[in-house]
């Protein structure tokens, strides 16, 4: 997946463990750096918490996302 933010084109791709309700992902920017996303599915499917990291700059970092319904 090809994604545009204020840091500029990114390419998404990663892995999506359906067993174990993980994920693991990298976004590549174009000429920049990669962050890296690791997280835990939630049992509804609807949350994903985990942390990113850029390389050994930042490391830790938590995030959320929440599943948004739309009609």
């Amino acid at each position: 997946m090809t994604t545009e933010d204020e840091v500029g084109t990114s390419n998404w791709v990663g892995i999506i463990d359906t067993q174990n309700f993980t994920i693991m992902i990298t976004k590549k920017y174009s000429g920049a750096h990669a962050v890296q996303y690791s997280g835990k599915i939630s049992a509804d499917i609807k949350t994903i918490t985990g942390s990113w990291s850029i390389g050994d700059y930042y490391k830790g970092e938590s995030f959320k996302l929440i599943m948004k319904e739309t009609a």
